[in-house]
């Protein structure tokens, strides 16, 4: 981000929490957490392999950021939302 912004990676992230309230990092974290949801709801991978597909080489930082986010492990969500908006659960 702070390649294509074309200021020094200090004066990005003081817009840029000035901007949105949050630093740059944590924004991409959201990001990639509200894929891992899709991905977990609208899919059968494995969640390990969610975590990588989103951006994440280590498991384990997953599935705690995940938790931290949302406040249930991605094995949890799939559990509760596995399926929403597609019919599946009705399947079950």
């Amino acid at each position: 981000m702070t390649d294509q912004s074309g200021l020094t990676r200090r004066t990005f992230a003081r817009r840029f929490v000035t901007a949105t309230g949050r630093r740059p990092m944590d924004h991409v974290h959201r990001i990639r957490i509200e894929k891992a949801r899709d991905l977990i709801e609208h899919s059968d991978t494995a969640l390990e392999d969610v975590g990588y597909q989103v951006g994440y080489e280590d498991p384990a930082f997953f599935r705690r950021l995940f938790r931290r986010t949302t406040g249930m492990t991605p094995a949890s969500y799939r559990r509760k939302y596995a399926g929403i908006g597609t019919g599946a659960a009705a399947a079950r």
